[in-house]
């Protein structure tokens, strides 16, 4: 039996896993060498870098395939999965160098940006884990040494706090559904948001992101933290949760108020802290604990947010805020996993800091990821959209012309909540500390199109106008064409044929008369239908075909 039989034997990759494959597999025939794969947290990367390994050995048997990861988490997944197949892949990590005669080899990349040089064997296949840490001056040299060799980047959020886009080490990018699709398809868990009304303080951004020491200064004290156990006593109570601090400080004052907290109501401590200079045996310690069930609480300082897998993890509990959108996402995306062992879990996200008005429609807002670099241009009296960065006008203007508190971004469709600064004073951490914390109602869709339709009316934009803006947003379902028909004047009846066109445009590959043959089938006006292939060209235009 061949590895990749072994393969299927045992794993059943998904059919958006097979998409991304294929893709893959079509770039590479296509004379793509160095391919980029965005997919989100929970969706199973490293199963797909698996197939791709032992197709490659499978394909010839004289492959050397490499893969990249960032930390030990992923390494013990990767080798997890390899296993069960009965393969015994190599390992380069720290002082560790085991059996260069394996046909693949698994590397951390700390270690191996040493040890180029070194390296006695030719690789023929790379795959990079985690790849949104390529421009890192030691991802870089493992990234030039394999310039010439057919390569594969794998990561969930293809962006930088810098700003340094990925075009100059990929050649293409292959995007996932959005999180709301995997969502809708129980993929990944579906979740609830509690956030403060007030509006929070801000912070200095230094290096891209809020100054660490400013949140330190505003969050780490007894009145917010003991705010902290007192929400999650009231929200999440024993809920496996898993808490973003600002410091090492910070965290540890976090897991102290949990313990004196467990000591009275469970008669015993129920949290641990973590941070990047915990022990690999202190991680695994910890997991294992926390999956258990014998703590319930991980206070933690920029480790959990990426490599680490913890499905029944089921409360996020934010205190620290970021400007990074990818980081964010990162965050978000740890208790969006499913459990196996709970098929009901619906993830609570704990908003203690303002994190979701810095970051409005995650997690499951679409994003326009690009491997081009991000320009921020330095205007203090620009409104710009969280997600994507554009401009939406003067930051007075805009809170004029919407007085409800919302824009909406029709350049990714993103709805922006309105900072009403002018209208009433931000509050410090400290003023809201005892503010209870509300459910956050409407989803990322909902406010969209209602935002879309409200401005269409104001500008007295033409109906169809609004259709076609609102079929560039990912995922939208009949039910939402229904919603649009009904607001716009249109027949209820055409809801089912707009929303069979759109059906028709996700798929790329068409060619212009195939895609007329199938989509005059629901659009008999030629006007509408040579809309519609505009949008197919605009969307699909830079996907292999």
């Amino acid at each position: 039996m061949t590895p990749l039989e072994t393969f299927e034997l045992f794993f059943k990759p998904r059919d958006y896993q097979w998409d991304h494959i294929k893709a893959i597999q079509l770039g590479f025939r296509s004379n793509k060498k160095k391919i980029m794969v965005q997919s989100p947290t929970g969706t199973g990367k490293s199963l797909e870098i698996v197939y791709l390994s032992v197709a490659a050995i499978t394909k010839n048997p004289k492959s050397k395939v490499l893969i990249v990861a960032p930390n030990h988490d992923l390494i013990q997944n990767l080798l997890g999965y390899f296993s069960t197949l009965g393969i015994a892949p190599g390992i380069i990590q720290g002082n560790t160098t085991t059996n260069w005669f394996a046909s693949i080899i698994i590397a951390s990349s700390a270690t191996l940006h040493k040890r180029l040089e070194s390296l006695p064997i030719q690789f023929t296949f790379v795959i990079f884990d985690e790849a949104h840490h390529a421009k890192s001056t030691s991802w870089m040299k493992c990234v030039n040494f394999f310039q010439s060799i057919h390569s594969v980047f794998y990561t969930a959020t293809p962006e930088r706090l810098d700003g340094k886009g990925f075009e100059d080490i990929a050649d293409h990018l292959i995007k996932s559904p959005s999180i709301r699709w995997f969502i809708d398809q129980g993929y990944l868990c579906p979740y609830e948001i509690y956030i403060k009304q007030s509006l929070h303080e801000k912070f200095t951004l230094r290096g891209g992101d809020f100054a660490m020491d400013e949140q330190n200064s505003a969050f780490n004290n007894e009145i917010v933290i003991t705010g902290l156990v007192e929400t999650w006593q009231e929200l999440a109570l024993g809920e496996s949760t898993l808490v973003f601090c600002t410091t090492i400080d910070h965290s540890i004052n976090v897991r102290d108020k949990y313990n004196a907290f467990g000591q009275q109501y469970y008669g015993k401590d129920i949290a641990l802290h973590l941070d990047g200079n915990s022990t690999k045996d202190e991680r695994e310690s910890a997991k294992a604990r926390s999956k258990s069930g014998e703590i319930l609480v991980i206070t933690n300082v920029n480790l959990f947010t990426e490599g680490v897998d913890l499905p029944w993890c089921s409360c996020i509990q934010l205190a620290r805020l970021t400007a990074s959108v990818a980081l964010a996402f990162q965050m978000l995306g740890r208790g969006l996993r499913k459990d196996p062992n709970n098929q009901s879990k619906i993830c609570k996200y704990l908003d203690h800091v303002g994190f979701f008005e810095q970051h409005p429609g995650l997690p499951d807002a679409a994003y326009p990821w690009s491997l081009q670099a991000k320009k921020r241009k330095e205007s203090d009296n620009s409104f710009r959209c969280k997600s994507c960065d554009e401009i939406l006008g003067d930051r007075l203007t805009i809170a004029k012309q919407n007085p409800d508190g919302y824009v909406l971004c029709e350049n990714c469709f993103t709805v922006n909540i309105i900072p009403k600064k002018d209208l009433r004073d931000r509050l410090s951490p400290t003023e809201v500390a005892s503010e209870k914390l509300v459910r956050l109602t409407l989803n990322s869709s909902q406010l969209a199109l209602t935002k879309l339709i409200s401005d269409a009316k104001k500008k007295s934009h033409k109906p169809w106008s609004v259709i076609m803006k609102a079929a560039k947003r990912p995922m939208l379902d009949y039910n939402d064409f229904t919603y649009l028909c009904e607001n716009l004047g249109y027949e209820r009846g055409f809801a089912l044929r707009l929303h069979s066109a759109y059906a028709l445009i996700q798929t790329p590959g068409k060619s212009q008369g195939q895609f007329r043959q199938e989509c005059g089938k629901f659009l008999k006006n030629d006007f509408m239908l040579g809309c519609f292939w505009n949008l197919y060209q605009e969307m699909h235009g830079n996907v292999l075909v």
